[in-house]
């Protein structure tokens, strides 16, 4: 099992990617946390900036994840919010046997 976290500067983007996933129980849950801050180092070496991103956390198995990210590249080929998973190492009983029974059969 695995985190999945998807981060855009795109509100819109953010919405419908959970919408997406969640309907086709790819993720089940997923939370989002709005106007993160994102903080960068510019190629001067000096100025940090800040932007405001957009952060998707969904649970999901790590199974699935090839799969979603070749859905995200399908609907989002000019514009691919960043994608990464982390693992879950330890999740209670119930909560993993609803996960393994509400996300798509593999």
């Amino acid at each position: 099992m695995i985190l999945l976290h998807i981060i855009t500067p795109d509100q819109q983007q953010v919405w419908d990617i959970s919408d997406y996933l969640s309907k086709e129980k790819l993720i089940l849950n997923p939370i989002i946390i709005e106007q993160a801050q994102s903080r960068r180092i510019e190629d001067d070496g000096n100025t940090i900036t800040s932007t405001i991103q957009y952060l998707l956390i969904g649970k999901t198995k790590g199974l699935l994840f090839n799969e979603i990210d070749l859905r995200l590249r399908e609907q989002y080929p000019k514009n691919m919010p960043v994608f990464y998973s982390l693992p879950i190492t330890h999740m209670d009983w119930e909560q993993a046997d609803e996960l393994i029974s509400k996300t798509v059969k593999i």
